[in-house]
Order: structure tokens, then sequence, then C-alpha cells
């Protein structure tokens, strides 16, 4: 009886792959579990307030200085490195307390296909 019960749950996570563990979707499990210094929120518009309009990497070195573990989304694409090209728009803490910023105007040539399993550059 136990051994069937052992395999109904294997096959179980089996059918459920992934999806069944928290984050771990495909191409944000390196982002969705960044660890900052930040508190969950949905906006922080003092801190887009000294990044709006800078390219990613400009605005991931000034908040990186300030003590800040930032990452990147590109419309629905995670990257723990700053991006090429493209304006910061947004600014928002994740639930981890890193600062997520969303970065308009990428090549989306640059995210064509499968993303990386934990995000771009993670």
């Amino acid at each position: 009886m136990w051994q069937r019960l052992a395999l109904s749950i294997v096959a179980g996570l089996l059918v459920a792959g992934c999806s069944a563990v928290p984050n771990m979707d495909a191409g944000s499990a390196g982002c969705q579990n960044a660890v900052g210094i930040g508190t969950a929120s949905n906006a922080e518009p003092a801190l887009l307030a000294l990044v709006a309009g800078l390219t990613a990497a400009e605005a991931g070195a000034r908040l990186t200085a300030m003590g800040h573990h930032v990452v990147f989304n590109t419309g629905g694409d995670c990257w723990c490195v700053a991006p090429p090209g493209g304006k910061v728009t947004e600014a928002w803490f994740g639930q981890h307390g890193a600062l997520w910023l969303w970065v308009d105007g990428v090549d989306p040539a640059l995210t064509e296909g499968e993303p990386p399993f934990l995000g771009y550059g993670c």
C-alpha cells in the first residue's frame, strides 16, 4: 500500500513539474528569488524619481551603489543583469526585497524563444 502511495506522489510531482514549486516558472526563478533590503511594494516613486528615463545599466549602477539588489523586467522577461537598451519607467520592491525596475524599449529579438530557466544573466 505504501509503495502505491509513494508511486502516485512521484507521478503527481512529475506531471506537475515546475509549476508545483513556487517561483519556478521558466525565466523567472532567479529574479523572483532575488533578495534585497526593501519591503514588498506596488510602487517606489521616490526611487523611480532618481532613475526614470535612465538606461537599465545607468539605473542599476546608481541603485546598487545605494545598497539595493536590482533586477529588471522587460515586459515579462526577467533579467538579473541590466538588459541592453531601453529606459526605466517603473520601480517597485519584490516579495523578497529586491528592487525591480521595469525597462521599456528593449529589443524584443533579445528574448525570442524560451528564456533561460533562472532568467537572463542569472
